[in-house]
């Protein structure tokens, strides 16, 4: 109808966002309209500035959080405490079993288990070089009876014996055995006495080499007795008794029938050398190795020991090359 058409009017809200501006013209043309004509209907409405729908940048701004430095200690202090350390705790104090660790303690255990197991059934250490204890001597139970002729005296340079009666008038042949037995004896003095007291015995044995052959197979047997040991220490001792018992007059070739009493354990030790890679060795002047001995022993009692010395070292020592092939 024409009166509609005219009476009606139409105001469409804008695409555009309705600014301040834009709200003033509008009202002023529908004010205009209405003055014009008091039947006019106005469809739709003017937004105010307060119930304008907000821009899509304004209400992202909005849904910013704050940043950190705006909340305050006391804000933090409102917030719902964590129980995360009181937890743990209380799971500690219950020592709950843990599935993972239950299984890592059982293969564990079948580990040591099948260990031993295979321990077991292996054949026993021969102990080829292990120390073994010695029978003990009668020197300590003579030392303790006071038949030993001997007494310590302190020196400038240390300790030594001093024999209360003349070594010339002694029974070598009882003494001289005795002496060497006890430098098996581990505890003090007996080790000090027997080693000092057979040493010099053995120096005085040089200018007379009847009385040292007159007990060779008691020394033989004190000897064997000391190498049965195993102790490198006693070991060294043995030898430098055999290398000054070789170069006695006389003794050398007395000394080839009992190659197979001492040579047996000697041939053990002729390859262990004290690997000590690329460290110093200090004790190399105070201290000799062992099978550095034992070569210099063999050596000797080839030289000494006649012509049927080398035949013999060979058959108890197979590696032993000689002094001339093994440029000795």
């Amino acid at each position: 109808m024409p009166w509609e058409s005219d009476s009606i009017a139409s105001v469409a809200p804008s695409r555009s966002p309705c600014t301040k501006r834009n709200a003033g013209v509008l009202e002023a043309k529908m004010k205009l309209r209405l003055q014009q004509d008091q039947d006019a209907v106005a469809i739709g409405a003017i937004t105010s500035p307060q119930h304008q729908r907000p821009s899509k940048k304004k209400a992202r701004h909005n849904q910013k959080l704050p940043r950190i430095e705006q909340i305050s200690i006391e804000d933090s202090k409102d917030r719902p405490h964590s129980f995360e350390n009181q937890r743990v705790a209380a799971m500690d104090a219950a020592d709950l079993p843990s599935p993972t660790r239950s299984l890592i303690q059982k293969h564990v255990l079948h580990v040591k288990e099948t260990h031993q197991q295979d321990l077991a059934r292996l054949p026993p250490i021969a102990g080829a070089y292990k120390k073994r204890n010695a029978a003990h001597s009668l020197f300590p139970q003579a030392y303790q009876r006071g038949e030993l002729p001997i007494m310590v005296e302190s020196k400038t340079g240390g300790k030594t014996i001093r024999w209360t009666q003349d070594i010339k008038t002694l029974d070598y042949s009882k003494y001289f055995p005795l002496f060497l037995e006890g430098i098996k004896e581990p505890a003090y003095p007996y080790h000090f006495l027997a080693r000092e007291g057979a040493f010099q015995l053995l120096r005085f044995g040089r200018d007379y080499p009847e009385r040292v052959l007159d007990c060779l197979s008691r020394i033989i047997t004190a000897l064997r007795s000391i190498l049965e040991t195993r102790d490198s220490k006693h070991l060294r001792d043995a030898l430098f008794v055999l290398q000054e018992l070789a170069q006695i007059p006389g003794i050398g070739p007395a000394l080839v029938p009992f190659y197979r009493q001492l040579l047996p354990v000697i041939s053990m030790f002729k390859g262990k050398r004290r690997n000590l890679g690329d460290t110093m060795d200090f004790k190399q002047n105070s201290l000799k190795d062992v099978s550095e001995m034992v070569r210099e022993t063999l050596e000797l009692l080839e030289r000494t020991g006649g012509p049927d010395a080398f035949v013999n070292i060979k058959y108890m020592v197979p590696t032993y090359e000689g002094v001339r092939q093994g440029g000795g």
